[in-house]
């Protein structure tokens, strides 16, 4: 027996909606009609479709609008758009923003609709699928770990009786590789809420500078550690409103990493500087750089330069970082000269956009 799918087509043209309708294979999809963006956020809160066709251009949401906010709330069900755009930049631009793929409706035909939407079906349950594996892992692994702590921890205060100093390195040694796995689940749950669109931020109103100043606390004595030297340049005192964590989030990212790929002797330099509508927070540093060639991968999930193969990492932190920047309407990206450094920086809006 053939599977039956369930189709919303969101158009306000009638004769396209029913140029679709009618090109839709009828022993492989059922369609319902709506005209609207409210009407079809009304549709989905009433009944589960199997995919959304998505008009980029409706009269209560026009360009990438709708995308984000049907994939915000509804992102569990696949989506692909519809375009009468010579642009494909434009359609682009919505894969980018949460759909599965898009359609001009000036080339569309029956065979080509019907695998389209299989594919994108497909794909959305792939990605559904890996982002409750991640997030079902990451929260199984937290149990044992708080246990491997919370012991460690003990011995580390001696609370069971003295320890030798080579007991002691062992102990420090347990707790350093339980922090980095705590950092790394972190990442994998944050990642998973990412791709099923449940990602969100908190805000309230922060000086950016004590932000950036806590986190650079904390990351001297890695810094001292490795050798390298770690500045601070507060430039500007700003207060904005943005979620204090995550940002700390971002920072410790990329100082680590910063840290991390600069060799014994160089110099890692924080900046906070104020543009005509956004603070600016930059991370300099003197290590060993990035390829131009591998910058547009840079900020993708699991992705790593071929310079980090020595170091490793997961891909996971500045994927999220940018998340975590976009969700506050900055950018992120990075300036880099392979053997002299990198120096990567955030923008953070002093108005929070409406």
């Amino acid at each position: 027996m053939n599977l039956v799918y369930s189709v919303l087509l969101v158009e306000d043209n009638p004769g396209d909606a029913e140029l679709i309708a009618e090109i839709l294979p009828a022993e492989e999809f059922r369609s319902e009609h709506v005209e609207t963006l409210a009407a079809a956020i009304q549709a989905l809160s009433r009944k589960v479709y199997d995919l959304i066709l998505l008009d980029l251009g409706l009269p209560d949401a026009t360009g990438l609008e709708g995308v984000e906010r049907i994939n915000h709330q509804f992102p569990d069900v696949a989506l692909v758009v519809l375009t009468g755009l010579q642009r494909d930049d434009i359609a682009l631009q919505a894969v980018q923003a949460g759909a599965q793929d898009y359609l001009n409706k000036g080339k569309v035909d029956k065979v080509g609709v019907a695998r389209a939407l299989r594919h994108a079906i497909a794909r959305k349950e792939i990605a559904v699928h890996k982002s409750r594996f991640l997030s079902t892992v990451s929260h199984e692994m937290r149990t044992p770990l708080n246990i491997i702590q919370g012991f460690a921890s003990i011995l580390d205060d001696e609370i069971g009786g003295p320890l030798t100093n080579q007991q002691k390195r062992c102990v420090r040694g347990i707790l350093g590789g339980a922090d980095r796995l705590v950092t790394l689940i972190e990442d994998l749950l944050d990642a998973a809420q990412i791709a099923a669109g449940h990602f969100s931020i908190r805000r309230e109103p922060v000086n950016v500078s004590e932000v950036v100043a806590t986190v650079v606390a904390a990351m001297a004595p890695l810094a001292k550690e490795k050798g390298v030297e770690l500045k601070f340049d507060k430039g500007t005192q700003a207060s904005i409103e943005l979620d204090r964590l995550r940002i700390a989030q971002v920072l410790t990212n990329l100082l680590s990493n910063a840290i991390k790929f600069t060799p014994t002797n160089g110099e890692v330099k924080i900046r906070v500087s104020r543009e005509a509508e956004s603070v600016k927070i930059e991370v300099s540093d003197t290590g060993i750089g990035i390829s131009l060639a591998f910058r547009p991968n840079l900020f993708k999930l699991f992705s790593q330069a071929p310079q980090g193969q020595q170091t490793k990492g997961t891909g996971l932190g500045l994927y999220v970082s940018k998340s975590i920047v976009e969700a506050h309407g900055g950018e992120i990206n990075v300036n880099s000269v392979p053997g002299v450094g990198s120096t990567f920086w955030f923008t953070l809006p002093l108005q929070r956009s409406a």
